[in-house]
């Protein structure tokens, strides 16, 4: 696709049970169309869900780029549920000062 952008998406995701109190973990889920490595080009899509508390102790570490799902425009999302929205709604508890020194 010449000319097209490359599709970054961020999501966020809660952690099945097994995975938080059992011996399971999931902290972060990676697509790409290109192998890692690889620079990404026109119209490739570049993905990356994370569990809900890994993308919170991003948050609260200062991470800037882990913050657009809270204000990206509603147009750009794909998909929200209700705890999403919740989120969402709350981002003035959730964003840290350190984001803006970062």
């Amino acid at each position: 696709m010449p000319g097209a952008p490359v599709r970054d998406k961020l999501g966020i995701c809660v952690e099945p049970p097994d995975h938080v109190i059992g011996l399971k973990r999931f902290e972060q889920y990676i697509f790409r169309t290109q192998p890692e490595g690889a620079r990404s080009g026109p119209g490739d899509l570049d993905l990356i869900v994370y569990s809900l508390r890994e993308w919170m102790r991003l948050v609260l570490n200062g991470n800037p780029t882990v913050l657009l799902p809270l204000f990206v425009p509603e147009s750009e999302i794909v998909v929200i549920d209700e705890l999403g929205a919740e989120l969402r709604e709350q981002a003035h508890r959730i964003v840290s000062c350190r984001a803006g020194r970062s």
